[in-house]
């Protein structure tokens, strides 16, 4: 295995650490997450106007499986569903102020982060960096084998 791979095994690894910091946000609470629920909220985080659809496709799973899986993080108060402003036959799917106050504090590590790698490599060094993790991120589906 090169270096570059284990860069990017070593990247995933510290995003589990993120992973594991949110499911253990906080420890005496009676509604504690699972790492499936994890994986969804961070997708909901991040999809922009996030639906079942969408969250469905990016999971690769069914739309019955995205309902059952909204309606477990809605009974534990983590999302709320709504009907889309722009189109009322539209349900969006988004973060309760609870799990988003937790996520705009781990974001806060990445500001800080990206803060310290600017004063060491430079604006346009990152800019580089910030292109190749978003491609590759958007390679990744391609290079899945696919489903049995």
């Amino acid at each position: 295995m090169d270096e570059v791979t284990r860069s990017m095994i070593r990247h995933l690894a510290a995003g589990s650490v993120m992973e594991l910091r949110i499911i253990n946000s906080d420890p005496s609470a009676d509604t504690r997450l699972s790492f499936k629920d994890v994986m969804f909220l961070n997708l909901i985080a991040t999809i922009e106007d996030c639906t079942p659809s969408k969250l469905a496709e990016a999971a690769c799973v069914t739309k019955p499986t995205i309902t059952s899986r909204l309606n477990g993080l809605e009974d534990k108060g983590f999302i709320r569903r709504a009907r889309s402003d722009e189109d009322g036959r539209v349900q969006v799917v988004e973060l309760t102020p609870r799990i988003a106050d937790v996520y705009r504090m781990e974001w806060g590590i990445f500001e800080r982060m990206v803060e310290d790698l600017r004063k060491r490599f430079g604006e346009e060094r990152l800019r580089d960096f910030a292109e190749v993790l978003d491609e590759a991120s958007r390679l990744l589906p391609d290079c899945l084998p696919e489903k049995p």
